[in-house]
């Protein structure tokens, strides 16, 4: 008797630890912050006039990563991202790991 009740109950058991042990480590939520971003923009001169860039490997997440810079004919640029297509190019974006 128990031996059989041992070979359902440990079971169970197991698979209640292992989906539950999966969940904690599944992130929290899915933002359009954690997409990395493959196209941004260089303020030339401000951030009112911007220029697109692309391709780049970049990210808004990783604030503890370098900032995300294109090198282009006129030297070094800082990336930035717009939060829609009439809105200035201000949105820091971080090197991808």
């Amino acid at each position: 008797m128990k031996t059989k009740s041992f070979k359902i109950v440990l079971p169970a058991f197991a698979l209640m630890l292992a989906i539950t042990a999966s969940l904690a480590f599944t992130p929290a939520n899915n933002t359009a912050d954690d997409i990395v971003v493959t196209s941004g923009y260089y303020q030339n001169p401000n951030q009112i006039n911007c220029k697109l860039v692309s391709p780049i490997d970049c990210d808004c997440t990783s604030s503890f990563n370098p900032v995300c810079t294109v090198i282009l004919f006129d030297g070094i640029h800082q990336v930035y991202q717009k939060q829609n297509s009439i809105s200035p190019c201000n949105v820091l974006l971080y090197k991808g790991l």
